[in-house]
C-alpha cells in the first residue's frame, strides 16, 4: 500500500499483534506494541489501504468475512466487518478505492468499495471466469489483477481488467500450469508453478495471450512463492540466508538478474 514510513511501521506493529494474540507479554526486541485487536481468533491474509482523507486501514481476512480495520489511532483499533463465503483461506489486495478479496470456498471475487473507508460497501462477488482463488497479484503499473490458482487446480491464472473496478473483465488466462503464486513487472511474469517444481517466465504484453518464455524447474523444489526483491536483499542480505556465510567459512555472492 501507499503510506508514510511511520504509518507503515504502525501498520505492522498492529497486524504483527493482531496474528500474536497474547504478545504483549512475549519478549521483543526493537518492536513497540501500540495496539492490538483480535476478537476473532481464526485470520488469514493482511493488506492495508491509506485513505486520501487520511485514514490507515489494516485488512485481515475472517473466517466468515474482512475485517477492516481503521488504525488510525493505532492505540484504539476500529473493526468494520463485512460478511463474505465461509473460507479458512483469503487473500486481499487493493487497486484505487476498491479492495479485491479472494478466497478459496466458492462464490467469486469480493469486491468491496472503500471510498468511505469507516464505512466499507460490499458491492458483491464477481464470479465471471471462476468461483474460487488461492492468490491475488495486483501488477501496479498497468492496473491488472492477477489472480492464480482458480476454481481449484483447474485453470493455472485469470488476468483481470480493473478499468470498470465494480465489473472486472478479463484480460487473459492461462490454463497450465497450476499458479500458486506470482509476482510481476515492466510486462513479465515469474509464476510459481508449485506442483511442476518450477519458476515459470512469461510474456504479458501482447493480452489475452499468455506466452510461456522460459521455465526454471529445481529438483524436489516447491516453488511456493514468486517474488521481486532485488532492493531487499541489497540491503539486508543476512534476512535471505538461514545460515550466516562466514560462519561456515564461506564468502556471501549476490546475483542480481531480472
Amino acid at each position: 500500500w501507499a503510506a508514510s514510513g511511520d504509518r507503515l511501521r504502525t501498520l505492522s506493529c498492529l497486524l504483527l499483534s493482531v496474528f500474536c494474540a497474547g504478545s504483549a507479554s512475549a519478549q521483543s526486541e526493537n518492536v513497540t506494541l501500540l495496539g492490538q485487536w483480535n476478537p476473532e481468533g481464526y485470520y488469514s491474509g493482511c493488506w492495508g489501504y491509506s485513505a486520501p482523507d487520511g485514514t490507515e486501514l489494516a485488512i485481515v481476512g475472517l473466517l466468515d468475512g474482512t475485517a477492516f480495520v481503521d488504525v488510525t489511532d493505532p492505540a484504539s483499533p476500529r473493526a468494520a466487518i463485512v460478511p463474505g463465503p465461509r473460507s479458512g483461506w483469503r487473500e486481499i489486495r487493493c487497486a484505487g478505492h476498491y479492495a479485491y478479496i479472494s478466497n478459496e470456498a466458492g462464490g467469486g471475487l469480493q469486491i468491496v468499495d472503500l471510498s468511505d473507508p469507516r464505512a466499507p460497501r460490499d458491492v458483491g462477488l464477481y464470479n465471471g471466469a471462476f468461483e474460487r482463488c488461492h492468490s491475488l497479484h495486483l501488477d501496479e503499473g498497468s492496473g491488472l489483477l492477477f489472480c492464480n490458482g482458480t476454481n481449484g487446480r483447474s485453470v493455472g491464472l485469470v488476468v483481470l481488467d480493473l478499468t470498470e473496478p465494480e465489473q472486472p473483465a478479463v484480460a487473459g488466462a492461462l490454463a497450465e500450469p497450476y499458479v500458486h503464486d506470482m509476482s510481476s513487472r515492466d510486462g513479465i511474469g515469474y509464476l510459481a508453478a508449485i506442483d511442476a517444481g518450477a519458476i515459470v517466465t512469461v510474456d504479458l504484453t501482447h493480452l489475452p495471450d499468455i506466452g510461456v518464455l522460459a521455465t526454471t524447474s529445481y529438483a524436489n523444489a516447491f516453488t511456493h512463492n514468486a517474488g521481486l526483491h532485488v532492493a531487499a536483499v541489497l540491503l539486508n542480505p543476512e534476512h535471505y540466508e538461514s545460515i550466516p556465510a562466514d560462519l561456515v567459512g564461506r564468502t556471501r555472492r549476490l546475483v542480481v538478474d531480472k
